[in-house]
């Protein structure tokens, strides 16, 4: 019998993959154009935030986040195979160099709550190169990726077997940052249209 959280959990499967063929289909046209450490490092991180899920009982509430981590590796093969200019910056590298350190602290520490806190943090600074390119870029994004996956945030959020820190923290995180690169996306694409006139 199928529960109300399963049923979430697939919703929130279904806008995964629908926002994401959106989001592939304008890399292969060339009209976005991925920020390839962010997206590099979003796919790592995304897949221990999910064994984390997993360890901490979220049950098919993880499903999403899997998902996203393979969608994420498939932007991060696509933004090195189509982006000429990957827009690497000092700063870049070392969100990465942390994101490698959180595996050895997990692993030493025993510890998935300070792991997923590390996670977090990192996960919210490797979008950084996203933002700033869409700042001053906003139509290298495809804006219907970040609203769907806000809203996607929540169902996942509602997917949950169990609701603690180590479950909710990157449903939540994906829910703002969604929402916040929303924001940016359209602020600065109605701001370019007003110079224009």
């Amino acid at each position: 019998m199928l529960t109300i959280k399963t049923i979430l959990s697939v919703l929130a499967i279904v806008l995964i993959f629908i926002s994401y063929s959106f989001y592939i289909k304008d890399i292969l046209k060339g009209k976005t154009k991925p920020h390839v450490f962010t997206w590099g490092l979003w796919s790592l991180i995304i897949s221990i935030l999910f064994l984390l899920q997993l360890s901490a009982g979220a049950g098919t509430g993880a499903f999403p986040t899997l998902f996203v981590s393979l969608l994420c590796l498939t932007v991060f093969i696509l933004s090195l195979i189509k982006e000429e200019d990957k827009n690497i910056k000092p700063i870049d590298v070392v969100f990465l160099i942390m994101t490698l350190l959180t595996i050895p602290i997990w692993l030493l520490t025993k510890s998935p709550t300070i792991s997923t806190i590390l996670l977090i943090i990192v996960y919210s600074f490797a979008g950084e190169g996203t933002i700033r390119k869409s700042w001053v870029d906003p139509y290298s994004e495809t804006l219907s990726l970040w609203s769907i996956n806000a809203f996607r945030g929540l169902l996942s959020i509602l997917a949950l077997s169990k609701l603690n820190f180590i479950t909710l923290a990157f449903p939540v995180a994906v829910f703002l940052g969604a929402l916040g690169i929303s924001s940016i996306l359209i602020f600065r694409r109605n701001i370019l249209k007003l110079k224009k006139k």
